[in-house]
């Protein structure tokens, strides 16, 4: 829709100034870091689910024996139980949206050292790409695109 715009030409006889007045719709702001990170938080959280969900590398021999121990048969890394993709969550954290994994996941202890732990996380990231870009997602563009499109509007304040 073309935007609104008026202009009234009246000349003013007394000053001999020609005055011209422009109006237009306002034009609203919506800079609220959390309602616009929403999107795009949610859609990174989503493509690193999806990531994760389609890793076809199996685990290594130990982890194979410790999970049938344990009675899971699956034998992909990361997600045996599909608990990590499935429970991993966007959430607002007082100033800005974070990406987090289930809180017995991804962490140290369960007999993983801080550098297990950290070699671990480089694994999973080279195993799931959108950690390293989660911008080039095509799901993240369009939810960045749709939050761009609502970043400043004409017409009424909502």
């Amino acid at each position: 829709m073309p935007p609104k715009l008026t202009l009234n030409e009246s000349r003013v006889h007394q000053a001999g100034r020609l005055r011209v007045e422009v109006t237009a719709e306002p034009i609203v702001h919506d800079f609220d870091a959390r309602a616009l990170g929403e999107g795009p938080a949610r859609a990174i959280a989503d493509a690193i689910r999806a990531g994760i969900r389609v890793i076809a590398t199996a685990a290594a021999p130990a982890t194979l024996r410790r999970r049938r121990a344990e009675g899971v048969t699956t034998t992909g890394l990361f997600n045996a139980t599909g608990h990590l993709a499935r429970d991993l969550t966007a959430a607002w954290r007082g100033d800005e949206w974070a990406i987090d994994a289930p809180a017995d996941r991804l962490v140290a202890g369960a007999g993983r050292d801080a550098d297990a732990l950290a070699r671990m996380l480089e694994r999973l990231a080279e195993l799931v790409p959108v950690l390293h870009d989660p911008i080039a997602a095509p799901g993240v563009r369009a939810a960045i695109e749709a939050t761009l499109a609502r970043l400043i509007q004409r017409g009424k304040s909502p």
